[in-house]
């Protein structure tokens, strides 16, 4: 079987940190989790586009090596000077990106402040052009192509960004130094090497059309989703999203993807909900991944394979359009905001989620000794694999009939075998039946006539009612 993977977040380790995150010395990327599951040889990779431009940068890293080792090396010294003896002598292959905040050092026995590093490499271009070296960082750095200084900005300085664009010939090695330096405080240190190009669906379609299946890794990142950013992009506003839809390079590559007849899965990366008509009615797969963390390569691999049989429940709504939302500033739950006052149909609703293997749900019984209250819920794994449910509880205040046409009260996660069968008790404690008042502007435990739904999600037609007098 041979895998082409395709898009933004495949190879971006950045990405699956998300924000308010701690900083892992290693990461798997999806691209890798994958590369981990089959022969070099069977995997190909593009970037293919960018999030949301219709531009988009190649990376050229993955031709730099020295000494017969992919990469920069990097040596350190614990002071700002280069001199003296190293602190370390580390590789830096693939992403070339540093932070230290979290306590992160650039490498075992260096500094996290005062300190310095020289980075060298030779880069083997594998074609003819244009090609440019950036560093975004925030304190001295100065940098050598073919022995030739081509920058030196050796001071204390604010975060700032370099861009040095030069011609190289195929097969022609480059020799490339870069040295460095930070001083007190936190500090980055991110170098990419490349050359930007207007998207090419036909061109990348084309190359992948030579794999069997085709995995496409999109969606958006924390760099451009976030609160107070410096983000001017379309559908983004500082940060805030202006627009839920798949950004427009991203449903147009995987258009182009899906003419190719091959079977074309997304693998969704966000930290919110996305509005996603044309994926959802014409892809073979999607999967919600979010930001996964240092290990979500390997998580996303084994559910891409079958080596893990997934069982999550969407914690959000995944609405059908940007319209179908209220105003961006109104803030007024019952105007549709939630899944407990929504009343549209949403592409997937809050609590949806699918494995491979299916559920039958029977007819469940309300239960009560005393003060206490159950629902048991007969459920059988009607499919061929052991697998996870989420057996879902909503209720509906009916004497309430401006109040919220479900809230969730309760759930619980099941393992089943193939064929196997179980009574699913969910407790009812008083709690359960605790709403907002219109009469005393409070909320309160109230008795009265409800009406339990249980099922696999919050839709309404995957639901099964049951009315009860709650006293």
């Amino acid at each position: 079987m041979k895998v082409a993977v395709i898009g933004p977040n495949a190879a971006d380790s950045v990405m699956l940190w998300a924000n308010y995150n701690g900083f892992p010395t290693q990461s798997i990327t999806i691209l890798d989790g994958i590369r981990s599951k089959l022969p070099a040889d069977r995997v190909l990779y593009e970037k293919g586009c960018d999030y949301v431009e219709h531009r988009v940068f190649t990376d050229k890293l993955g031709q730099c090596s020295i000494n017969g080792q992919a990469g920069f090396r990097a040596t350190y010294w614990n002071n700002t000077q280069l001199s003296g003896q190293p602190a370390a002598v580390a590789q830096v292959s693939g992403n070339f990106s540093f932070d230290t905040r979290g306590n992160t050092v650039f490498a075992s026995g260096v500094n996290l402040t005062d300190f310095s590093a020289r980075f060298e490499t030779t880069y083997l271009p594998d074609e003819e052009g244009e090609t440019v070296l950036n560093i975004l960082t925030d304190d001295g750095y100065r940098v050598w192509i073919d022995g030739r200084e081509v920058i030196s900005d050796w001071k204390r300085a604010k975060k700032a960004a370099w861009e040095h664009t030069f011609t190289v010939t195929k097969d022609q090695p480059v020799d490339i130094v870069i040295e460095y330096f930070h001083g007190e405080g936190t500090t980055s240190l991110a170098v990419t090497l490349g050359y930007a190009h207007e998207t090419d669906y036909a061109g990348i379609a084309r190359r992948a059309a030579q794999a069997d299946a085709i995995v496409f890794v999109g969606g958006i990142s924390a760099r451009i989703e976030g609160e107070e950013m410096r983000v001017d992009l379309p559908g983004f506003m500082r940060g805030d999203r202006t627009r839920i839809e798949l950004p427009e390079v991203q449903r147009n590559m995987l258009k182009a993807l899906k003419e190719t007849g091959k079977p074309v899965i997304l693998v969704l990366c966000s930290g919110s909900s996305m509005a996603l008509p044309w994926e959802s009615e014409h892809l073979d797969g999607i999967i919600a991944a979010w930001y996964p963390g240092q290990e979500g390569g390997t998580a996303v691999a084994d559910v891409l394979f079958g080596d893990y049989n997934p069982g999550g429940k969407l914690p959000l709504t995944f609405y059908a359009s940007t319209e179908e939302l209220p105003d961006y500033e109104d803030y007024h739950m019952n105007h549709g905001h939630i899944y407990r006052y929504y009343q549209g149909k949403p592409i997937y609703p809050f609590g949806y989620g699918l494995s491979y293997t299916a559920f039958e749900y029977g007819e469940a019984a309300i239960r009560q000794e005393g003060d206490t209250a159950w629902l048991e819920v007969p459920l059988k794994n009607t499919g061929d694999r052991t697998g996870d449910e989420v057996v879902q509880v909503y209720i509906r205040d009916l004497q309430d009939p401006e109040g919220p046409i479900r809230s969730l009260r309760g759930f619980r996660r099941i393992t089943l075998q193939p064929g196997e069968e179980r009574l699913v008790r969910l407790d009812l404690p008083a709690t359960a039946f605790e709403f907002f008042d219109p009469q005393t502007q409070r909320t309160r435990v109230k008795t009265g006539e409800y009406e339990i739904l249980y099922g696999n999600s919050s839709d309404r037609e995957h639901l099964q009612p049951l009315r009860y007098h709650f006293q």
